[in-house]
């Protein structure tokens, strides 16, 4: 089963440095008539609710869009800082994760997860820099579990130390050295990890040339699996990527499979019933028209993709595994479903295990579509054994 803390919940929060001053205006009033009618039958304005839990301030903030958090919840929470939300990454599960930022002439921001309840899981400094006048920073959401921290540095605003005008080279070297992308992801006890914890052999996350890219994040059993992406090249139909799916336990590596896709739009990657892994997309039959230009029919489509499963805490192709592994994997889906068995020997191996309780005769209308793409490849695959 999954643990309370298998979800999350992750929330961005920026600190505000600003200093909250007052003002008062000696300007008499010189409304009209007719605008003090307006400012009279205008809708009220609706007052912010009482927030006294995670829960509500995540409420408040889809109702009212950025706001400060209350001082007593932020006391409460957030060590009294003068926090404001700017953004939820997900919504969905028991756990929150918040980023927090400040401004001026330096630049901190921070993440915090914690349980539904309030109880803090972890926190991480994601960026802690003096001259922040000179950078632009911005978060931008990859997944519901992974964010990347973007550092943009302004030319506009750099006093270098060079005479005259910057070359272009120039200029093209202190870009390079100054934007930085930083990437994170969060496990589903709520940890926060830098890519760089997944650097495997001459595998290079922390490298920006490297183009990779966390596209999904999640559970499979009680691992945290992550696929990385990077592209490798370009022709004028589809795009050669490299993918990474990472296994961890905690802070160890279990598992690294790395495979290749050519891929013509954003494929889907999902994780079913515990066990598989699917980096599946639709394609298409490419042919050439009368007019010499390449096209296709709609009514062609297909999907391909890579498809894994998990066995002895390992990550596996299903297309080169023996027959047997087939079937009991094909099999496999409708036990999840309760499915009664005939064959004797698939009663024996499904009885032997834990989850696996047979109530139905038949299952083929509890399937999803996932569910009925995958046995229909897994069948295709045992008629070729």
């Amino acid at each position: 089963m999954r643990s309370t803390a298998s979800f999350a919940l992750l929330l961005i929060i920026a600190i505000s440095a600003c200093q909250q001053g007052t003002t008062s205006s000696t300007t008499e009033s010189t409304e009209s008539v007719e605008q003090l009618e307006t400012i009279e039958t205008a809708e009220p304005i609706e007052s912010t609710p009482s927030i006294n839990s995670i829960r509500d301030l995540i409420s408040a903030f889809k109702k009212n869009g950025p706001m400060e958090i209350p001082g007593e919840f932020s006391q409460k929470y957030f060590e009294g800082q003068n926090y404001t939300i700017i953004d939820i990454i997900s919504a969905e599960g028991p756990l929150l994760s918040i980023a927090v930022s400040q401004t001026y002439s330096s630049a901190s921001y921070q993440v915090y997860t914690f349980t539904s309840d309030g109880e803090l899981l972890d926190s991480k400094v994601l960026l802690s820099s003096e001259g922040g006048d000179i950078y632009h920073y911005s978060f931008e959401v990859l997944s519901d579990r992974s964010f990347v921290l973007h550092r943009v540095l302004d030319l506009t605003l750099y006093d270098g130390t060079t005479d005259g005008p910057m070359t272009e080279e120039e200029e093209k070297n202190l870009t390079d050295l100054g934007n930085i992308e930083s990437y994170y992801v969060i496990d589903h006890k709520g940890n926060i990890r830098e890519f760089g914890v997944f650097n495997i052999g001459n595998w290079d996350s922390k490298n920006p040339l490297l183009n990779y890219s966390l596209i999904y994040s999640g559970l499979l059993s009680d691992l945290d699996l992550f696929c990385f992406s990077r592209r490798q090249g370009c022709s004028p139909i589809t795009c050669s990527d490299q993918l990474d799916f990472i296994l961890m336990k905690d802070d160890s590596v279990v598992d690294h499979f790395t495979s290749t896709s050519e891929t013509e739009s954003s494929p889907k990657v999902q994780v079913l019933h515990d066990t598989f892994v699917q980096f599946i997309e639709t394609k298409h039959v490419w042919n050439e028209t009368e007019d010499g230009v390449m096209d296709f029919d709609e009514k062609d489509n297909y999907t391909d993709g890579i498809r894994l499963a998990l066995m002895d805490r390992q990550l596996i192709d299903l297309g080169k595994i023996e027959k047997r592994q087939v079937r009991l994997f094909r099999n496999l889906i409708f036990a999840k479903y309760g499915y009664k068995f005939k064959s004797d020997d698939l009663k024996a191996y499904f009885s032997k295990i834990s989850w696996y309780q047979p109530k139905h005769e038949n299952v083929d209308d509890m399937l999803s579509d996932e569910d009925k793409e995958l046995a229909t490849y897994l069948k295709g695959l045992e008629d070729q054994s």
